[in-house]
């Protein structure tokens, strides 16, 4: 299962439908702050995800992929995080250079 089926799956659950086809205009149907506050819960279930996927499985290959997958379009820095904290991979320096301009250095330091 990938992570962006775990973010639609929280979302489908929380607007209580069973159908991918419909959570788009599920999603409509809501009001700005609701939509926004559903985005947030759900890319900080993600985020969650991804931390403890870094700490129980760091250095897994597959899982490393997972997570840079989910990089690819989702910028948070818990998957930046758990990408550089746990993970050696080829695209890794890139990474780095990107989430070192992202976030402070005081939050970067330890990626070494």
């Amino acid at each position: 299962m990938s992570l962006r089926t775990l973010y639609l799956e929280f979302q489908m659950h929380a607007l209580e439908i069973d159908e991918e086809d419909e959570w788009a205009d599920a999603l409509r149907r809501l009001d700005r702050p609701s939509r926004e506050k559903l985005v947030r819960e759900a890319s900080d279930f993600v985020a969650d995800v991804c931390r403890r996927l870094g700490e129980r499985h760091g250095g897994d290959l597959r899982i490393g992929r997972v997570l840079e997958d989910w990089l690819a379009d989702n910028k948070d820095y818990a998957v930046f995080d758990a990408l550089l904290s746990h993970f050696d991979f080829p695209g890794r320096p890139r990474v780095l250079a990107e989430a070192r301009r992202r976030f402070p250095t005081s939050l970067t330091a330890h990626w070494g």
